[in-house]
């Protein structure tokens, strides 16, 4: 049987937060006008991302609609974690950090990439929210290195609503990530990721 190779530091949960979260935070997100959101450089020409959590580069605070989303996602990973992503929540102050919101429609997709650059003790945890329950997306993780063959390494991660995933270290430095486009994506999906020293 073949092993499929994917990120040391990389898990997944079902279930993170309950529907009223879910549709407390679909209320608002699906309120904002378009203009809200702004196109990534380089990335695709779809208004996709809004940020929070930053005022020196000019974001808002998390707003009060969405600062549930942090505490009911840490009690339920904390409730199973174990190793080194115990030690990674530590690090993370689930008081302050860095929210940004990605808006997929179908079609709509993020390239691989790398996030800027970030200490050893960077810790990003992904919720996806849709009104769909059937909606998923696929989270797409691709290393470095090619294999023996020269081909790229490809960990996919489907996501379903009010599911977290979560990857640090090797997870973060050692892979790229991105999310694959889907014409058949079943309505609306946001992306909603909690970044800590990163």
């Amino acid at each position: 049987m073949t092993t499929v190779e994917k990120p040391i530091g990389l898990a997944y949960m079902n279930d993170v937060i309950d529907d009223a979260l879910q549709d407390r935070a679909l209320k608002y997100l699906d309120g904002l006008k378009d203009e809200a959101f702004h196109t990534i450089t380089g990335r695709g020409k779809n208004h996709i991302r809004i940020g929070y959590g930053r005022p020196e580069k000019g974001e808002d605070p998390v707003p009060d609609e969405l600062k549930g989303l942090a505490p009911a996602i840490f009690t339920s990973l904390k409730s199973w974690a174990e190793g080194d992503l115990v030690d990674m929540l530590v690090n993370f102050d689930v008081k302050k950090y860095r929210l940004t919101v990605n808006k997929y429609e179908p079609g709509w997709g993020l390239g691989d990439h790398y996030d800027t650059k970030a200490g050893e003790n960077a810790i990003v945890i992904g919720l996806t929210i849709a009104a769909n329950p059937e909606a998923t997306r696929r989270m797409m993780f691709t290393k470095k290195e090619k294999n023996v063959h020269g081909k790229k390494i490809v960990h996919a991660v489907l996501t379903r609503p009010q599911s977290a995933y979560v990857f640090w270290k090797d997870g973060y430095t050692g892979w790229q990530h991105g999310s694959k486009a889907d014409k058949k994506q079943k309505g609306r999906i946001y992306s909603i990721t909690f970044r800590s020293t990163c």
